[in-house]
């Protein structure tokens, strides 16, 4: 019996509903302007998250256009702030945000990156592709191959590959229609993983 990880898709479509007409205006709160790609890191601020990774990645490019959303806390946050500084990269720290909050944040990106070392089944994952988001997804997260589909819905790349994370990013910023397929065939496979499916 496939029983799925799964979360409650119902919830963040109707959360993604909600929030598809204030899009414009969360962007306007955090100055983010309109030809920004936002990438969201929806994990918490430790090095097994491997969030440096994500900050490094983002410097490779130097692209001005290109915000890292972190969205929640942890010990390295302090140490990630600087980092960011030091290397020209935008970014917002949201600090924790709850579950019925995090729509908001979701709803304002273009994509998702989880680049742990290890994380068995992140609920985070399946959130942010009730969104339509494409993912960067590391090789250790447990539900990889099974949420992302390589080069379909996103992208899996191997731990610490900082290089290769930048590369995605960077084909994801310059290719309008690939993100955007992407994004569909997200919603598509997160479907299947539903608490229905489980019941």
């Amino acid at each position: 019996f496939f029983i799925p990880c799964a979360v409650d898709n119902n919830f963040f479509i109707k959360k993604k509903m909600l929030y598809n007409s204030k899009i414009n205006l969360i962007k306007n709160e955090l100055k983010i302007v309109k030809d920004d790609f936002v990438i969201i890191f929806p994990s918490r601020f430790t090095d097994r998250k491997r969030p440096f990774d994500l900050i490094e990645a983002a410097a490779l490019l130097a692209r001005k256009n290109l915000v890292l959303l972190f969205v929640g806390d942890g010990p390295n946050k302090k140490k990630m702030e600087k980092l960011c500084l030091q290397k020209g990269v935008r970014s917002i720290f949201t600090g924790f945000i709850n579950q019925k909050i995090i729509s908001k944040y979701y709803s304002i990106s273009d994509a998702v990156a989880i680049i742990s070392e290890y994380d068995a089944s992140p609920k985070s994952l399946n959130e942010a592709l009730n969104f339509n988001l494409p993912g960067i997804i590391s090789n250790m997260v447990g539900t990889a191959g099974d949420l992302i589909i390589n080069e379909y819905n996103g992208f899996i790349v191997d731990v610490g590959d900082i290089k290769n994370i930048s590369c995605k990013i960077n084909k994801l910023m310059d290719d309008k229609k690939l993100l955007k397929e992407m994004g569909k065939n997200s919603a598509i496979i997160i479907k299947k993983w539903s608490l229905e499916n489980d019941a």
